[in-house]
């Protein structure tokens, strides 16, 4: 399946331009973004140069080190269209170094006939008991217009346990692209030592350190022979051919009477975690960069051809680390092997731990276009909470003798802050990086590099986190960037005037043939551009100012917003800061070529010489800053313009236009539409431009016998017209039955709320998303939690980041099945190596000392955690409310309350800031032995303060969100819908739409509440109810988009005869779809019921229809137990569900059914002033979805 990835990370804040780097002929562009912890990126030998393949660690990628996460997926990418295709999907879960480590394909992959054709190559290691790591061969169809990919491997190559551990597994694997022969089919493999923390231990496994044994395959460099005979046919583990040329078995053939003991695929010896290594595609020397472990980070060497008859070469791991003694446990600082006798070779480089080194990111040797960087070895360091990326360069001699690497070989330079300045997004000129590790833009977290057919250098980020030791990045951190030629032109875009110009700028005059202008999104207006072809060309066509010999011609589409190109066969010679104009200024509304969005994505590349080179291209006006999201007439800035400019595309449709004519008109999240997202993201792009202070709480609507002449006074002193009019006409008209709770002021301390009711474990207020694990199921609004060890709700703990609160509440409703000790219901925090939980706040329902109980710590359990007891172990199968909070600002207290009453609590000595956000559970613990919950949570919520007493009893009591809340009633006989809230409490409402797939919406009958004026603030734009788009037969909609309506308990808003019962037939149901939107939160789906009452119900004067005159005969006797001519239900008194009654029957007749139209206000509306409505109308029926928590 196809993912585009061309509106990920774009980036729409203002940002200052700084100066851009020209001295150097290169630059590093982003060319993929959006990424779940990518590790590794290449390309596969032959493919086409646009095609990349990259790995991910995770595909959810929930942050922190110690995170739960599913295996990634490997993707085919097409840098041209920033489009990726899934290759592959393992269904595995890993967690510390474990996941998605790298890919190699086959030398002879696109070599039809070749046994190596298509042929590919996986590590991965799986989190289990320790460590499972793999290498698995997949069979890729490649003979057909597309490669197909098997969803299973095609041969297991290699599968072994890591001693005790999770961390050092298997890494890197690759072949040597220089090889020639049989050579061409061995795959080398670099397998970490997986015993962090062991003493030497005479290099025994598991308790040992085994790099320097070579009948362990851990701490090795591997050699295997992919396509010969089975060297291991009894072990199912173990699938592959050992190259007699291997040192060991070399060296026992040339040695037999002194043989070395030892695996025959053992090719080097002594590497603890040789995480990347790469050939030099032209000499075949083999650089490693070996991630150290007390105080030294190595730069490895292994010149072709030295590693012949044995015994393998040593690199000094665990005896040495660097050059000197390692220092752990048990070492002596040896430069021997004690297996092999093999002399220690010591790194060409080496960079301590105490100067900000953490984990060495081995690199390739540069083979690509750019000059200067020819022959040069390019490295990293994976950076700790605090550092900024790393990246060195390293000048060589390969010829030096091994016997003088010394750890400081070479010309070694620092070239981060460079390259750092050198980074640019072509599709996004406002992503702009800094030297600084908190910011999300630029080289943050360099986990591995690449190289293309061409020798072009990939630097992969794995994102922004906080490093080794702490926090792995979230969801859609990670980066690709590519070390790319520039040409030394400069593409200048006038955001204000529309003009757009190319200079060349490289100091010297160049000999252009073509150029190539590209856009992503489609930003390009090919009405509007002023090309060489025809116009500065030769003549006759041209008056020759730019190529006064040669004719150019136009070769993109002619009508493509995507790409714009033309060229000669000769060249234009363009002296240094000579230019053309590519679209001239003051065009229609100051619109050039580039169509004005927030896609600032041209990229320029310039023929030079017969060779494609990139082009800077800069934007300017506006301030130097992009277009702000929202800014949708692009005047600077966001005002009332823009929402005018939103509202008449909503829901309008939008096929065929470009991201950038789309967004024009109101798809402000790239999705193709002009939707409720795009609606919540405009308002909060609206109030966060003009502030919320007027809009903090919605107004408090005037009491009906009040408030309709207030309105009424109202709309005449604003000497309204139109459709504004009509709206205060409208409210004064139905005022009558119209009932609003008072606007209650938004909780802004409820951060995070997941109610499940939409069938996902979504964040509706706070955006952290949750994911469901194992058999955990969402039923009825409820998570049903089994118990087994993977099955749990996974949140995101780096989104949430508890440890930047003060305060806090942590609320659930749940129950409790029985089972296990120390179960949990939530768990925010960490796990060690060891399995044990770290950092951590929980509660459980069954401690193992027979309570339930909350526990927060800055280290491990026992005497460090603080703990509030709140009495005996809960009982199973019965529905809980519990609150833990956290008050460390008053009065140092950590309180748990169960439904509603305090159960117990401790004094609080453990600040939140010293919790961890690896890892943010709901039923499971940080503790690996423990229990997952066996039981059921119905909702659960994050407060960013300490509830009172009071508030968590008031929560208690008003109980979870309701499965189904706002719902409309439609008269399948008149028409006429109503909205309404069946629920004990009220909802705030800022949106809502109801659809019709038949057509089946009159919406000449909808009287919305814009034109009701429901609510309104005033006049102006966003102030009250706004209709949306084109109301019709399919749809009709509108927003609040500065505050909102609260629908108290009860409550209805009468919508108009919406309803068109002629399509299904007077008296049938009908197939409306009611959705409305809540502040902040996700769109929601409500409730349609539909009633068929009695045609003649309401007929009180018995004339034969219902109308006015049966309101009056109402009016009259409202409140009479004696004249009971109105008393339409029959209970002895004139009331307000008689009101209901008529209002229901409103419109019918004895032959026919009129879809009338509401009373007007002189006839009915100055007679009812004060009247409130409370009830629900007789033949009205909720499907009201009962919860399911206990039993």
């Amino acid at each position: 399946m196809k993912h585009s990835l061309a509106a990920i990370a774009v980036v729409v804040s203002a940002v200052v331009f700084p100066p851009r780097v020209t001295s150097q002929g290169y630059r590093l562009e982003r060319i993929a973004a959006g990424l779940n912890q990518p590790t590794y990126v290449t390309q596969a030998p032959g493919d086409p140069a646009n095609i990349l393949y990259y790995t991910e660690r995770t595909d959810d990628a929930n942050p922190g080190f110690s995170a739960t996460n599913n295996m990634g997926s490997i993707w085919r990418y097409d840098v041209q269209t920033a489009s990726r295709t899934q290759v592959f999907n393992f269904d595995r879960f890993v967690t510390q170094d474990t996941g998605l480590i790298g890919v190699a394909f086959h030398p002879d992959f696109n070599v039809q006939g070749a046994s190596g054709f298509g042929k590919m190559y996986v590590t991965s290691a799986e989190a289990s008991a320790t460590a499972v790591n793999r290498v698995e061969e997949f069979d890729v169809d490649i003979s057909g217009p597309s490669p197909t990919y098997q969803a299973t491997p095609s041969r297991l190559l290699l599968e072994y346990d890591n001693n005790q551990q999770l961390n050092h597994t298997i890494n890197w694997i690759g072949f040597d692209p220089t090889a020639t022969g049989s050579e061409r089919d061995y795959l080398y493999i670099s397998t970490g030592d997986g015993s962090y923390g062991n003493a030497v231990n005479g290099g025994q496994s598991p308790n040992g350190r085994p790099s320097q044994n070579p009948s362990d395959i851990a701490g090795k460099m591997l050699r295997v022979d992919v396509m010969g005979a089975d060297a291991y046919p009894a072990d199912d583990s173990k699938n592959f051919a050992i190259p007699a040329s291997n040192p060991i078995p070399a060296y026992n053939a040339a040695n037999p009477g002194t043989p070395i003991t030892g695996l025959g695929e053992a090719w080097l010896t002594g590497l603890r975690n040789v995480y990347r290594a790469s050939f030099d595609s032209q000499t075949g020397d083999l650089w490693m960069g070996d991630v150290g472990e007390t105080t030294w980070e190595e730069v490895n060497f292994l010149k072709a051809g030295t590693n012949t008859g044995g015994p393998p070469i040593d690199y000094g791991w665990p005896e040495r680390e660097g050059t000197i003694d390692s220092g752990i446990p048990g070492s002596t600082g040896a430069t021997v092997n004690p297996f092999t006798g093999a002399v220690a070779l010591n790194p060409l480089q080496q960079f301590p731990h105490d100067g900000g080194g953490e984990a060495v990111i081995g690199g390739y040797l540069y083979r690509g276009p750019v000059a200067e960087l020819q022959g040069k070895y390019f490295y990293a360091d994976f950076p700790t909470t605090g550092d900024a990326a790393q990246v060195w360069s390293l000048e060589f001699d390969r010829d030096t003798p091994t016997g003088s690497y010394n750890g400081d070989n070479g010309v070694n330079t620092d070239i981060s802050a460079l390259w750092q300045s050198l980074v640019v997004d072509p599709a996004d000129p406002s992503y702009q990086p800094d030297s600084t590790f908190t910011s999300s833009a630029g080289l943050d977290h360099i986990v591995s590099f690449g190289t293309d057919n061409a020798g072009n250098l990939y630097l992969v980020d794995f994102g922004n986190g906080q490093g080794f030791f702490g926090q792995y990045p979230g969801a859609g951190a990670g980066e690709i960037f590519r070390v790319t030629p520039t040409a030394g032109f400069t593409l200048t875009v006038n955001r204000d005037t529309g003009e757009v110009t190319l200079v060349n700028d490289s100091g010297a005059p160049i000999d252009v043939s073509g150029y190539s202008l590209t856009s992503l999104h489609g930003a390009i207006d090919p009405d509007a551009i002023t090309p060489i072809a025809g116009r500065l060309d030769a003549s006759p066509g041209g008056d020759g100012s730019v190529d006064p010999d040669d004719v150019w011609q136009v070769t993109s589409a002619p009508d493509s917003m995507a790409e714009f190109a033309e060229s000669t066969t000769g060249a234009a010679t363009l002296a240094d800061q000579a230019g053309f104009e590519l679209s001239a200024e003051d065009l229609i509304d100051g619109q050039g070529l580039w169509v004005r969005s927030i896609y600032e994505d041209l990229q320029l590349t310039v023929t030079v010489g017969g060779v494609m080179l990139a082009a800077d291209v800069e934007f300017v006006g506006n301030g130097g800053q992009p277009f702000a999201r929202s800014d949708l007439n692009f005047n600077g800035e966001i005002d009332p313009g823009d929402w005018t400019a939103f509202k008449p595309n909503h829901l309008t449709d939008l096929a065929g236009l470009t991201a950038a004519e789309t967004y024009r008109l109101g798809d402000l999240d790239g999705d193709g539409d002009n939707d409720y997202d795009d609606f919540l993201l405009f308002r909060s792009d609206y109030i966060g431009a003009l502030g919320a202070g007027a809009f903090q709480s919605l107004l408090q609507v005037p009491e009906p016998s009040g408030g309709l002449l207030t309105l009424l006074a109202a709309g005449a002193a604003a000497g309204l017209s139109g459709r504004r009019r009509r709206a205060f006409a409208r409210a004064a008209a139905i005022a009558c039955c119209v009932v609003l709770a008072s606007t209650q002021t938004a909780q802004a301390v409820l951060v995070h709320q997941y109610t499940f009711n939409d069938g996902t474990a979504s964040d509706l207020i706070g955006g952290a998303h949750g994911a469901l694990s194992g058999d955990a199921n969402i039923e009825l609004g409820v998570v049903d939690l089994p118990g087994d060890g993977d099955d749990f709700v996974n949140l995101p703990g780096g989104v949430i980041q508890i440890n930047d609160y003060t305060d806090a509440t942590f609320e659930a409703w749940f129950s409790y099945r029985g089972g296990g000790a120390w179960q949990r219901v939530f768990d925010f925090g960490s796990t060690n190596f060891s399995g044990q939980g770290r950092d951590y706040l929980f509660f459980t329902p069954n401690s193992g000392a027979g309570d339930h109980r909350a526990a927060i710590t800055d280290n491990g359990g026992g005497g460090d955690e603080d703990v509030a007891v709140g009495g005996p172990t809960l009982n199973v199968d019965e529905a809980y409310h519990v609150a833990v909070v956290v008050d460390d600002t008053q009065n140092n207290r950590l309180s748990v309350y169960i439904n509603g009453q305090l159960a117990g609590d401790t004094f609080l000595s453990v600040s939140m800031d010293e919790l961890d956000n690896d890892n943010a559970y709901l039923g499971r613990s940080n503790y690996n032995a423990d229990d997952n919950l066996n039981g059921a949570i119905d909702e659960f919520r994050i407060y960013n303060h300490a509830l009172s007493a009071q508030e968590v009893l008031d929560s208690f009591t008003a109980g979870p969100v309701p499965l189904d809340s706002l719902g409309i009633t439609v008269n399948t006989v008149t028409g006429g819908v109503t909205l309404s809230n069946a629920n004990a409490a009220p909802i705030d409402l800022n949106y809502y739409r109801v659809s019709s797939a038949a057509g089946a919406l009159n919406a000449e009958g909808w009287v919305s509440l814009d034109e009701q004026g429901i609510d309104s603030t005033g006049p102006g734009e966003g102030e009250s109810w706004d209709e949306l788009g084109e109301p019709g037969p399919t749809v009709v909609s509108e927003a609040y988009l500065l505050a909102g309506t609260s629908v108290g308990p009860g409550s209805e808003l009468p919508l108009g005869n919406l309803f068109d019962p002629s399509v299904f037939g007077a008296g049938a149901d009908g197939d409306l779809q009611f959705r409305f939107g809540l502040p902040g939160a996700e769109l929601q789906d409500g409730d349609v019921t539909y009633v068929t009452p009695d045609p003649l119900d309401g007929d009180f004067n018995d004339d034969g229809q219902v109308d006015a005159a049966d309101y009056t005969v109402w009016r009259d006797s409202l409140g009479s137990t004696t004249d009971l001519t109105a008393d339409g239900d029959g209970d002895g008194v004139v009331d307000n569900d008689d009101y209901l009654i008529w209002r229901w029957g409103y419109g019918a007749a004895a032959e026919s059914v009129s879809q009338a139209a509401a009373p007007e206000p002189a006839a009915v509306a100055l007679s009812v002033v004060g009247l409130v409505v409370v009830a629900v109308g007789r033949g009205r029926s909720t499907a009201t979805r009962r919860r399911r928590l206990a039993g």
